[in-house]
Formats: C-alpha cells, structure tokens, sequence
C-alpha cells in the first residue's frame, strides 16, 4: 500500500471507526492529526530531493 492510498484511506477509515461507535471528536482528530503529518512528511522529502517534477511517475502500455 502505498503512502497516497493512506492519506486517501485514513478519512474514510476514521468515518467506518465513528460510524461503529467510536468517539467522534477523539477519531477524526487523531486522523486529520496523523494525514497532517504524513503529507507534510511527504512535502518535506520532495524538497530535500530537490525535485522539480512529478514524483510518482509509472507508464502501463494499453495497446501492445
């Protein structure tokens, strides 16, 4: 699983955890808290890198 489909998931995670009863205030600070520090985690090395383009780069052929 990559680190996008985290920062995608975690929301979705934190509404099925409130959605089974979890406390709401508690859950959806804790996982704004932890995507906060992961996309920022993740700004942080694109610039230590000193990349200028896109970072997540892959081709798939469609027609061989």
């Amino acid at each position: 699983m990559s680190v996008l489909e985290i920062v995608i998931l975690l929301p979705i995670l934190a509404a099925i955890a409130v959605w089974l009863g979890a406390p709401v205030r508690a859950t959806s600070i804790a996982a704004t808290l932890v995507n906060l520090v992961t996309v920022l985690t993740l700004c942080w090395q694109y610039a230590a890198k000193g990349a200028t383009g896109p970072l997540f780069v892959h081709a798939r052929e469609v027609l061989a």
